[in-house]
């Protein structure tokens, strides 16, 4: 990041007050940002694999019935602020609520404790609302979480 800077502020002084090009790159200068951009994706593809782990183990672990196999954060909706979270009513949530047990029973009780835990771990694992912006499946596609696409061919 630090030689992109550079770059960046080489083609600042040598606009000499115009409107730099910074579109003009020689090959070195390409591969650094391509490998910037890389490093990138892979950060959050490792991000968004650890969290769709965490949710895997939390589903097992807490014995909701959703299904394991197909496992991932979306699937737990830990994102939101709400007070009654898991049990909040609306349709966003309505799998999950369906997924836990009867919340009069000692199951359902120590269900809610183990996924108010959970999110109450991760959000403070970062600044205020960063887990927000991984949930959504758009945010997730727009980051690379997805890996390449196999042909049948």
């Amino acid at each position: 990041m630090r030689r992109e800077a550079i770059f960046y502020a080489h083609q600042a002084r040598a606009a000499g007050g115009r409107v730099p090009d910074m579109n003009h790159r020689n090959d070195i200068d390409e591969l650094r940002r391509i490998t910037i951009i890389a490093e990138r994706k892979g950060f959050f593809r490792a991000l968004g694999s650890t969290l769709d782990t965490l949710a895997a183990t939390v589903i097992g672990v807490g014995a909701v019935h959703l299904n394991l196999v197909r496992a991932d954060w979306g699937s737990l909706c830990i994102t939101g602020s709400e007070q009654d979270y898991p049990r909040t009513p609306g349709q966003d949530l309505s799998k999950l609520r369906r997924a836990l047990a009867d919340d009069t029973t000692m199951g359902g009780a120590i269900q809610d404790t183990l996924l108010q835990a959970v999110r109450g771990a991760v959000r403070a694992a970062g600044p205020a609302h960063w887990d927000e912006w991984l949930g959504p499946p758009v945010t997730r596609r727009f980051i690379g979480r997805s890996g390449p696409r196999s042909s049948s061919r």
